[in-house]
């Protein structure tokens, strides 16, 4: 049986690290203080007195250039309601699109969302204005894209000053294009890949995206789009910036036989129940914790449904590990502040926002995997219990509950500190002894052949020039394994279970439960039958 460090490794058939869902602000640098906005009112629009009054009308002109593009392109604006799933609204939206093989813009909505927008506060007559930042609710559009490269995509503006936006794109949508429009074909993951034809190639891909090609979507489409400001505007130097607002970085592994490292996953989230612990925090993010630091560090055991799911929280930030529809691992690391790592907000800053939130996925991973309780693949109990074939030699099955290879398995165990190894003379009677046969009715030949498939299935070694055999490490772990099951759980349990006398007093606790638990499901199949 593998150890558990080694699980990650020899039981991955894909693996991949990109870049999930990215979340950009949009935001114009020069509107940013008080000083900008009135310079702008009043030197760049031409008006003598800068009035937050100006910015109603620039709501209005905006909002009209929304509409007359709505008509022009013939699509009939969405109104969210509030709590309502916009992505749930919108998808049947892209997937027509697809279909159809249309891209652009598919749709437009709004929804009132606050904002922190700048507003005006008189100093007395004829003295003009002093602007401030305050949270209003105001009307967001929402421009939902079908692009080339990136798939579906929006680009939704606050529809007051100082006309911030927000952009939303996929890394894993990108990638998926990516290998599309180069004829390598892939398995889907919902929001991933659960294989791909090329896997050097899709990393080498995942690995390329990053600044520039964010900088070339919105090069593609602001200037396609309805605006807050007009081209004049533009020109005068008041041109939209992005920065990172939440970012999510993710590394998928997809598992051969997804039902071993289920276990695996499960016993790894007991093991570490305390890893939100700030020193336990800080190892995964890399980040320094004292009292003085400020933020949330803790960890959340989810079980939704029947996958569980792990979340060590730092501060703003968070990373995870979760099953990605019951067939892969997924690590993923959401920044929802980049100060918490250390940097700035500035796009610029992706390159090393990957890097770090690549090592938090990786100490995450560790940290699961160091402590994890290493458990047996289904793969490996069939190799014992099953029979096997390596090439032209087979090794007969050691068949679970056979009366011959239980004592051949509770045997073993009595010589598992015998350092000089035993042989077909020694073993024999203990075998037989545990039969409860006479020697001679388990004869030196079916003696041998027991040694024989024990030796193939790796159990016992034979030492070279001899007739001795000795215990390998897995066989040891496996006799002890086997016996214990069966003398410790499987008989005392099925003796608690079996129908008892009245003689024999109360049934045992096991054997209470099953039968409540009988009894229920009885009655549950029958309401069914009658509700038929």
């Amino acid at each position: 049986m593998p150890a558990a460090s080694s699980i990650l490794t020899d039981r991955v058939s894909f693996r991949l690290r990109s870049f999930d869902r990215l979340y950009l602000n949009l935001y114009l640098p020069l509107l940013q203080t008080s000083g900008q906005v009135a310079h702008f009112l009043r030197d760049v629009r031409g008006n003598f007195l800068p009035s937050p009054a100006l910015f109603g009308a620039m709501t209005r002109d905006f909002v009209a250039r929304i509409e007359r593009y709505a008509v022009a392109h013939g699509l009939e604006p969405i109104r969210f309601q509030r709590g309502e799933r916009k992505e749930e609204r919108i998808a049947p939206l892209f997937a027509a699109a697809e279909r159809e093989g249309r891209g652009g813009v598919v749709a437009i909505g709004i929804a009132q969302e606050r904002a922190s927008s700048w507003w005006g506060r008189a100093r007395g007559p004829a003295s003009g204005f002093d602007f401030a930042r305050r949270t209003v609710a105001v009307n967001h559009y929402y421009l939902y894209l079908l692009d080339p490269e990136w798939g579906s995509a929006f680009i939704k503006f606050s529809s007051y000053a100082p006309f911030g936006g927000r952009v939303w794109l996929n890394g894993h949508s990108w990638l998926k294009r990516q290998l599309a429009a180069r004829g390598v074909g892939f398995g889907e993951l919902d929001n991933g890949l659960l294989s791909c034809e090329d896997p050097e190639l899709a990393q080498r891909l995942a690995d390329g995206l990053g600044e520039a090609q964010i900088r070339a979507f919105l090069g593609r489409w602001l200037p396609e789009l309805p605006l807050p400001l007009t081209p004049a505007d533009h020109e005068a130097g008041y041109r939209y910036e992005a920065s990172l607002f939440q970012v999510e970085f993710a590394e998928t592994l997809v598992f051969r036989r997804p039902r071993d490292i289920r276990a695996w996953f499960e016993a790894a989230i007991r093991a570490h129940l305390d890893l939100g612990r700030p020193d336990q925090v800080s190892l995964v993010f890399g980040r320094r914790i004292n009292r003085r630091t400020p933020g949330r560090f803790a960890t959340r055991v989810l079980t939704s449904g029947v996958d569980p799911s792990i979340q060590l929280h730092y501060r703003r930030s968070l990373a995870k590990a979760y099953f990605k529809l019951g067939r892969a691992l997924r690590v993923e690391t959401t920044i929802n502040d980049t100060h918490d790592l250390g940097l700035g907000r500035l796009l610029r800053n992706l390159a090393e926002l990957r890097r770090k939130a690549a090592e938090i996925n990786a100490r995450l991973l560790a940290a699961l995997d160091a402590s994890a309780v290493p458990l047996a693949s289904t793969a490996e109990v069939e190799a014992i219990c099953l029979p096997t074939r390596a090439g032209s030699v087979r090794a007969p099955a050691l068949r679970f509950a056979d009366p011959r290879v239980m004592a051949l398995w509770s045997a073993l165990c009595g010589f598992a500190l015998l350092p000089g190894g035993f042989n077909n003379a020694t073993l024999r009677p203990l075998v037989a002894a545990l039969l409860g046969a006479p020697a001679e009715t388990y004869s030196a030949r079916r003696m041998s052949y027991d040694l024989r498939r024990l030796c193939r299935k790796s159990i016992i070694a034979r030492l070279p020039g001899t007739h001795r055999y000795v215990l390998t490490d897995d066989g040891r772990r496996l006799a002890l394994f086997f016996t214990g099951a069966y003398t410790r759980i499987t008989l005392p349990g099925l003796a608690q279970l079996a129908p008892a006398s009245p003689a024999a007093g109360p049934p045992a606790p096991l054997a209470r439960a099953w039968r409540s638990f009988n009894a229920q499901l009885e009655r549950f199949v029958e309401v069914q039958r009658l509700a038929a």
